[in-house]
C-alpha cells in the first residue's frame, strides 16, 4: 500500500497538469510559476516522503530531509529572482537572464 503523502503528491501533479493552468500558462506568467512551484516544492517532496515510507524504500528518511531542503532552496531562488527589482534587471541583461 502506498503511503498517503505519495497519493497527495500524485493528486497535486494531476491538478496542476490536467487542470486549466497549462493552457493559461501560455499567455500569463503566474500560472506558469504556480505549476513550477507545485511540481518542485509541493509534489516532489510529497512523492519522496511517500516513497520513504515504504518498507523497501529506495529513498531513506534522511534523504527526504535533503529533498525538502532542496525544494525550499529552489522555491527561495525562484521567488527571489522574481522580486520585481531582480526580475526587471534580468529582463534588461542577457547575463543576468542566464543566471536567472
Amino acid at each position: 500500500m502506498w503511503p498517503l503523502p505519495f497519493w497527495v503528491g500524485l493528486a497535486v501533479l494531476a491538478i496542476v497538469w490536467l487542470g486549466p493552468l497549462p493552457e493559461r500558462a501560455q499567455t500569463a506568467f503566474s500560472p506558469n510559476m504556480i505549476i513550477h512551484l507545485a511540481v518542485v516544492a509541493v509534489a516532489a517532496p510529497l512523492l519522496a516522503w511517500g516513497l520513504a515510507g515504504l518498507d523497501d524504500a529506495p529513498v531513506t528518511r534522511h534523504a527526504v530531509r535533503w529533498i525538502l531542503l532542496a525544494a525550499l532552496f529552489d522555491m527561495a531562488v525562484v521567488l527571489g529572482w522574481h522580486v520585481p527589482l531582480l526580475h526587471e534587471a534580468a529582463a534588461r541583461s542577457w547575463v543576468l537572464f542566464s543566471v536567472e
